[in-house]
């Protein structure tokens, strides 16, 4: 989308527009087809397999992407250590909510109510 909007900056303004928001307009559209034609098959399996999928093409694109463009602005370390520090601080919040989330499936109330 950046890329897209820099390319369009030095065409018309209009046309600049119009571009951005077919760019903005496809993904929410993809999602709605996707949806209609994946409902059948939806259970907690493949749930866990698309955010799986989803989640590695995250880090991918922040990796092969936005961390070059990043060091381009910044020539110094500091986008490295964002980078290793954000991902040791998200993997950190998981393992405190599973390990905290763990403590309410032994509780019979949990296991007789909610599941």
């Amino acid at each position: 989308m950046l890329r897209l909007y820099r390319y369009t900056t030095q065409q018309a303004a209009e046309k600049s527009i119009y571009s951005i928001v077919f760019s903005g307009i496809t993904e929410p559209l993809g999602a709605i087809i996707g949806y209609l034609i994946l409902r059948p098959f939806f259970n907690d399996v493949v749930f866990g397999i698309l955010f799986g999928i989803i989640a590695g093409i995250m880090v991918f694109i922040s990796i092969e992407e936005l961390l070059p463009m990043a060091r381009e602005y910044e020539k110094s370390k500091v986008t490295i250590i964002g980078v290793i520090l954000g991902m040791a601080i998200i993997a950190l919040s998981l393992l405190f909510i599973s390990i905290n989330f763990t403590q309410y499936i032994n509780n019979s109330y949990f296991k007789k109510y909610i599941l």
